[in-house]
């Protein structure tokens, strides 16, 4: 807990000073009304330092002034009594000292009740004249629970009877020891915090009325909490103050006409306009009607204006008001002069995210410099809007100033997305590249919808737009870049000349191109109807002339996707090895068989294509006629033969199940790898001859076996029978061998098919 949440923030004016005397200095700073300038200020009084302390000053029926406010709130119903103190058996064990002030000190102690650690304000020994004020502050600050103010936990007397005050112990530090280290976007999401704080504490009724940095605490676990109501006022307290403001000024008013009547120069007293019944607040951040003490303009308005002013220090790093003195300082509070910074020099700038392309199209920078200012002109803006003299003139409340924050907000975003807009139409000018040029216009659009009147960005997408439409109606792309000149409002351009000439350029070589097509169409339609996808190509200018309806349907492009456009243009054949071997060939042989390679559909697929194609001669001029077959159905034909195969491989090892042909007339045997190993043998590329397989069958099982297979073979039925293999180990398995044959339409014998099945662990076996 921070000492500045206590009263050691607030200065009292000593007797040193002449009341009316410094009401009429800030009296004589412009208010309307008839005023009188005498009196003066001990100097000796007026060397408090006018920036960062409170001041609270109320005017007694004799002219003299007091730091007794608000004593209606301090009186309520008895306090409970607790014992505090380092004795064990106390309610409240009291610890380290934490914060001091001018009136009260602030422990860390123990709520013995709840084990918990709090934070306990007491007053000073020989300070009775502030306990009203003290009690008054916990009564106001005991009714706001707000997760940005700080919690009151209790009110209590100890066993004397001296009032204390039990808060939550945060442990932290003021904002103002940060504010100036932290980033701006930190500060104003601290700021919005505490203007929640402030429009709950509104909705209660109650005015904080010194809302500065020092008196916000900041934990260490991300916490916001607006402190020190030690000035705050409430309904009733304004009502009361309006009410003597009114009397002191009619008796005022009253000592003035009897002066008059007796011949006496109304010296010293403040006569005509409205009286002052009290100035508190901290000088260097008061509303106007603060520091000339005006009750009838202090409300929830007056609060606003501190939170601009808190604003205005975010945005230049001072504080508003300044002077060398307090006088000085409260005289420039009450005027509403504000310690503006020199504005920052508007210097040409040499952006460093602008390449050359754009010295045209940005021809008046609107940009300034990309780093962050040392203060921002918009926040200065919006904050002495806030700041306004008259309190009619400021925002209507805590809502409609976070509302222009969030303005605010959404301006910066838009800055920041410009910011890299240009980056991008930096990079996109470099590498020629539409996809970055793209991505740059789309970012610096959504700057201009986060904000509209961002001029930057504006300016930077004309630019983006004439440079893109330069590159596209260059490289041809004619579409491109009337769809960009038409959509950036760029007719007066030099750009838009530029593609219309293009244009005609293009027209005048489509021309061309149409006498050449009307030579080759008997030649092509031959082409057009085929099965297969047909494309030709001119090449003299490698541009695509023509294509069938099944490369439309199949691959999904339109004609007006492919014609008159490059092969690289279209990107329905990508660049590739493959597609570099393929040229090659053609500006060798004239010819090119069987390429198989990948085309890219329209919709984002792929077809493998076995491309061949032929360079011939029409009406003079060199066409190529490339044939493309879809080899995705064989593909997948192959790739399902593939997987049958290897699932049948699979089950007859599972199975112990092999299969063999013999082919009758060549003698060509096959075996299956199960085969092989049934038969006791390494699989080979080649089965084993026929004596070699014979010599793995016992001896006594050769005899059946070359019976069945000659009755086989000569047109007879299919036959079984077990035989046993030697095995690689030396001993024997048992097949079970069965053969059918296949014949021709005449009943002569191709070729013999069987299969030999392992069942030497079966029953059958035995």
């Amino acid at each position: 807990m921070p000492a500045a949440a206590d009263d050691s923030a607030r200065t009292v004016i000593s007797g040193g000073w002449s009341g009316q005397g410094l009401l009429t200095g800030l009296r004589a700073t412009g208010r309307p009304g008839p005023l009188d300038a005498g009196g003066e200020v001990d100097p000796g009084g007026d060397t408090a330092d006018p920036n960062g302390r409170t001041l609270q000053l109320t005017p007694a029926p004799n002219g003299d002034f007091t730091n007794v406010t608000a004593a209606a709130l301090a009186a309520g119903p008895p306090l409970p009594v607790r014992t505090v103190g380092d004795d064990p058996t106390a309610d409240y064990q009291l610890g380290e000292r934490i914060g001091e002030g001018g009136s009260g000190v602030v422990r860390e102690a123990i709520q013995v009740s709840l084990g918990r650690t709090v934070a306990v304000k007491r007053l000073k020994p020989g300070r009775p004249d502030a306990r009203p004020r003290f009690l008054a502050e916990a009564r106001v600050v005991g009714g706001l629970d707000h997760p940005n103010i700080l919690p009151v936990y209790e009110l209590a007397a100890d066993e004397g009877g001296e009032p204390f005050l039990v808060m939550k112990r945060v442990v932290g530090t003021p904002w103002s020891e940060s504010i100036r280290t932290m980033t701006r976007a930190e500060n104003l999401r601290i700021l919005a915090a505490v203007a929640d704080a402030v429009a709950f504490a509104h909705s209660r009724g109650v005015v904080h009325r010194d809302i500065k940095p020092e008196n916000v605490l900041l934990g260490a676990f991300g916490e916001v909490l607006l402190n020190d109501w030690g000035l705050a006022l409430t309904e009733e307290d304004r009502a009361d103050a309006r009410d003597a403001q009114r009397r002191i000024a009619r008796q005022q008013a009253a000592r003035c006409r009897a002066d008059r009547d007796d011949g006496e120069a109304p010296t010293g007293r403040l006569c005509g306009g409205i009286d002052a019944t009290g100035i508190a607040g901290t000088p260097a951040y008061m509303a106007p009607e603060q520091a000339r003490g005006d009750a009838e303009d202090l409300g929830p308005g007056t609060d606003v204006y501190l939170l601009g002013a808190v604003l205005f220090e975010i945005a230049t790093g001072r504080r508003p008001h300044a002077g060398e003195t307090l006088t000085a300082c409260l005289k420039s509070a009450a005027a509403n002069r504000l310690d503006l910074p020199e504005p920052p020099r508007q210097e040409p700038v040499v952006n460093r995210y602008r390449p050359e392309r754009f010295d045209v199209a940005l021809s008046d920078d609107p940009c300034g410099d990309d780093d962050e200012a040392e203060w921002d002109a918009e926040l200065v803006q919006i904050a002495r809007r806030v700041m306004a003299d008259d309190p009619a003139d400021r925002p209507p409340g805590v809502a409609a100033f976070k509302e222009l924050l969030a303005e605010y907000e959404s301006h910066t975003e838009s800055v920041r997305l410009t910011r890299r807009g240009r980056q991008l139409a930096a990079e996109a000018d470099r590498s020629g590249d539409y996809a970055s040029f793209g991505l740059a216009t789309r970012t610096l659009m959504e700057a201009l919808a986060a904000w509209e009147g961002n001029d930057c960005a504006r300016q930077t997408l004309r630019a983006v737009r004439i440079v893109f439409a330069e590159r596209a109606c260059d490289n041809g792309d004619l579409e491109l870049g009337e769809g960009l000149i038409e959509a950036g409002g760029l007719h007066d351009e030099p750009v838009a000349e530029r593609c219309r000439e293009a244009r005609q350029r293009l027209a005048n070589a489509e021309a061309e191109r149409s006498a050449l097509e009307q030579g080759v169409l008997k030649w092509s339609r031959a082409f057009l109807a085929s099965p297969d996808c047909v494309f030709l190509v001119d090449l003299t200018d490698g541009r695509v002339t023509e294509v069938n309806d099944q490369f439309t349907a199949l691959l999904g492009y339109a004609p007006a996707d492919v014609v008159g456009k490059t092969v690289d243009e279209a990107a329905f054949w990508p660049p590739s090895r493959c597609r570099e071997k393929f040229v090659h060939g053609l500006q060798e042989r004239g010819e090119f068989e069987n390429a198989e390679v990948d085309f890219h559909m329209k919709g984002g697929g792929r077809l493998t294509m076995l491309v061949s194609a032929r360079a011939t001669e029409v009406d003079g001029r060199r066409v190529v006629v490339a044939n493309a077959r879809d080899m995705t159905v064989r593909k997948r034909q192959e790739a399902g033969l593939k997987k049958s195969e290897d699932r049948l491989r699979r089950t007859q090892r599972i199975a112990g199940l092999g299969t063999w042909e013999l082919d009758v007339a060549s003698g060509a045997v096959y075996w299956s790898e199960e085969t092989f190993r049934i038969a006791g043998l390494e699989p080979a590329d080649e089965p084993p001859g026929f004596d070699e397989y014979l010599d793995t069958v016992h001896p006594d099982d050769r005899p059946a076996l070359l019976m069945a297979l000659d009755a086989a073979g000569k047109g007879g039925d299919g036959f079984e029978v077990q035989v046993r293999h030697r095995l690689p180990t030396g001993g024997w398995n048992r097949v079970l061998t069965r053969g059918e044959p296949i014949k021709d339409a005449d009943g002569n014998v191709l070729e013999l098919f069987g299969s030999v099945l392992d069942v030497s662990g079966s029953c059958d076996a035995e």
